[in-house]
């Protein structure tokens, strides 16, 4: 029982390896280079400084979350 088992899972891992390699006959994809990404360091800075507020409100500390707050503010107005 036990080698008819093996025989059928060896037959079944064979179909399904030659049924995997079947689409690498197809022609490869040429990719083109990724585009830099444009990165806005006043909002990356009002990020950051509001998870730091946020950090700051989950420790009690009110006054300095709010003192952090202001900077983000300051840093990206058009998204305070």
């Amino acid at each position: 029982m036990n080698k008819k088992i093996f025989h059928l899972l060896l037959l079944l891992s064979s179909i399904v390896s030659a049924c995997a390699a079947n689409g690498l006959h197809e022609h490869p994809v040429i990719l083109s280079p990724a585009s830099q990404p444009v990165i806005d360091i006043a909002e990356s800075r009002a990020m950051y400084l509001f998870s730091l507020a946020r950090m700051r409100i989950i420790e009690g500390d009110l006054e300095g979350a709010l003192t952090l707050l202001q900077a983000a503010g300051e840093a990206d107005p058009e998204a305070a």
